[in-house]
Formats: structure tokens, C-alpha cells, sequence
């Protein structure tokens, strides 16, 4: 993904090595694109700029994903979406710093996409934080019993992740 997003950067923007050193894990895609942007003194990307640039990168993302043949899903991880899944009254949404046309090319490569009915994703909030009400209220206008915040676990792997999760207790 980060090769594809540094691509994407370079063909849209004309910045090569445009993450360089920047810290990605745990981050929303607009916002690394657009700090990206100005770490380089370019002004914020357009919202035409930023579509452009999601089109790029999801060629440039399936592309890596079928040349990259060490990326696979993590032991246990399939088990345990199947696990989940068959849980009475418990709802699997995906909370993802990607864009959303992205993370379903991800999950699609992986066989994943059926478990994750819905969520929400980079370009849904200023802030990792603020994903939790908008996959909260994607899963009620489908049917979900409303949960409040601190009834919903995030699972991630990054301090931003941890983040997002006590910001909703």
C-alpha cells in the first residue's frame, strides 16, 4: 500500500519519495497525502486533485498487490472473522485509515470482503476518532440494533488505533 501511495504521489503531483520518512501507521490517507503535499510546500490537494490521485492509486494498488507475493492474511485471522460471525446480535464493520475504494481492493485480494457488511474510512473524518460514530451509524441505517461507543471494540495495531478506541471508552 505505501509503495502505491508514494506512486501515486509521484505520478499525480510530481513528488518523488513524497512519504520519505513520514509516519504512516494508524493515519488516514487524505491526511498523509496532504501532509505529504505540504512537507513539500505544495498547497492542500483539491477535492478533484484527491480523486485523481485515488484513481492512481488504486492501479498502482492492485498492481503491488499482484506482484507482492509475501503479503497474506495473518494466521488465525480468518478463523477468527468466522468465529465472529456466527455470534447472535454481534456486527463486524471495518474502521480503516484507508480510502474506502481502496480497502475493498484490499480486502477483495484477500477473500475478506464478505465479512465486513460495512464501515468507515479515511475520507469519513478529520481524525481516526471520528470513525467510530460514522461505522456506528452505517451499521444502524442497515439494520444494526444502535450500539453506544463504549459497547464497540476496536482492534487494530497501531497507538492510533488504541487511540480511537479509548476516545470512545
Amino acid at each position: 500500500g505505501l509503495r502505491a501511495l508514494a506512486r501515486a504521489c509521484e505520478q499525480e503531483f510530481q513528488l518523488p519519495n513524497a512519504l520519505g520518512t513520514m509516519s504512516t501507521a494508524g493515519r488516514l490517507d487524505p491526511l498523509i497525502v496532504r501532509d505529504a503535499l505540504m512537507a513539500a510546500g505544495r498547497p492542500a490537494p483539491s477535492s478533484e486533485q484527491i480523486q485523481s490521485f485515488v484513481t492512481a492509486y488504486c492501479g498502482f494498488l492492485r498492481e503491488e498487490l499482484e506482484t507482492t507475493p509475501r503479503k497474506a492474511v495473518l494466521p488465525g485471522i480468518t478463523q477468527l472473522l468466522d468465529l465472529l460471525m456466527t455470534r447472535d446480535g454481534l456486527g463486524v464493520g471495518l474502521l480503516t485509515g484507508n480510502f474506502s475504494v481502496s480497502a475493498r481492493i484490499k480486502l477483495e485480494h484477500f477473500g475478506l470482503d464478505h465479512y465486513f457488511g460495512w464501515g468507515a474510512f479515511g475520507e469519513d473524518g478529520p481524525s481516526r476518532s471520528h470513525l467510530v460514530p460514522v461505522a456506528l451509524d452505517r451499521a444502524s441505517r442497515l439494520g444494526w440494533q444502535p450500539a453506544a461507543p463504549d459497547h464497540v471494540l476496536v482492534i487494530g495495531d497501531t497507538p492510533l488505533d488504541v487511540e480511537c478506541a479509548h476516545a470512545h471508552g
